[in-house]
């Protein structure tokens, strides 16, 4: 068992859960915090502590680090499902990106770190603060790169309910949570291996190091599949909102598709190429509003 101290929580445990929510609100909403911004950092602060509650408690009944990964998942998707009234169904897919992010941070930060300062197994929980210091770091330089080059999932689907989604939506979406899934268990099962070894005073490296080797290679293919999977999700999102976009505007209003195409092409043009765009649409107008008179004056005067 983990019992927290009153410091690990809150200088450990609430800065992580704070930045952690602010990852998934980016990630989901394209922002940090509401126009109300008293009242977004307001329900920031409960939330934060309505995970680290689950964590606390969590960890002083459950040893294994695999149960209280998946104990923090259930967290985070209670918290943004109640207090940011997340689709259900996003928030797993953010609570799990969340937890994956957690854990990469603690295989190639942390645990490097207790090594470096050479964290013997009476230390390792003393020396929580420390061991923090470059997972912190690498999470608010996270944040910084998502707020500047605006890292979000894009996507009408996000606003929709379960019972909304088609079924090969449904089949992918599915079929990626079982992958995160599994991930989670083969991460968590070798950190709690690692931790235990620690903590009995045991040399990791010189005993296992190609075990060590080989897990630290999976894990950096597990998380290249994940990026690379989320990748092809997000676009393959994208399209369909398109296609399903212009085919309800063909059943609707001829102008209001001609106008979706517009916002396609203006997403994923340059500002020069737009104004070439806007000169060309209005040289057309302009050429069949002078045939379209032409054709009335003929009118009038036969």
């Amino acid at each position: 068992m983990d019992i927290l101290s009153l410091r690990d929580i809150v200088l450990v445990g609430i800065p992580e859960q704070l930045m952690s929510l602010l990852f998934a609100l980016f990630l989901v909403k394209g922002s940090y915090l509401s126009k109300n911004k008293a009242k977004s950092f307001l329900l920031l602060i409960l939330s934060a502590f309505l995970i680290q509650y689950f964590i606390i408690v969590s960890r002083a009944n459950f040893s294994n680090r695999i149960i209280t990964s998946f104990i923090s998942v259930l967290a985070y998707i209670i918290a943004l499902k109640t207090c940011y009234k997340f689709r259900l169904w996003t928030s797993f897919l953010s609570a799990f990106l969340i937890i994956l992010l957690l854990l990469f941070f603690d295989i190639f930060l942390v645990a490097p770190f207790a090594n470096y300062l050479q964290t013997t197994g009476s230390e390792f929980y003393e020396s929580r603060l420390i061991l923090s210091i470059p997972a912190r770091i690498a999470h608010i330089f996270i944040l910084f790169l998502q707020s500047k080059f605006k890292i979000t999932i894009e996507g009408t689907l996000l606003e929709k309910s379960w019972k909304e989604l088609s079924s090969s939506i449904k089949s992918i979406i599915a079929q990626w949570f079982a992958f995160l899934t599994l991930s989670i268990l083969v991460i968590t099962n070798y950190i709690e291996f690692f931790k235990n070894s620690m903590i009995k005073d045991l040399d990791v490296i010189s005993l296992f190091g190609v075990n060590v080797k080989i897990f630290y290679i999976t894990t950096v293919l597990i998380l290249i599949f994940v990026f690379l999977i989320s990748k092809k999700i997000h676009a393959y999102i994208k399209i369909k909102d398109q296609n399903d976009e212009i085919k309800h505007a063909i059943d609707r209003d001829p102008i209001e598709l001609l106008f979706i195409i517009l916002n396609i092409i203006a997403k994923n043009s340059s500002q020069t190429q737009r104004e070439n765009l806007t000169n060309q649409i209005v040289k057309f107008l302009n050429s069949k509003g002078g045939e379209q008179s032409d054709e009335h004056d003929e009118n009038v005067t036969t």
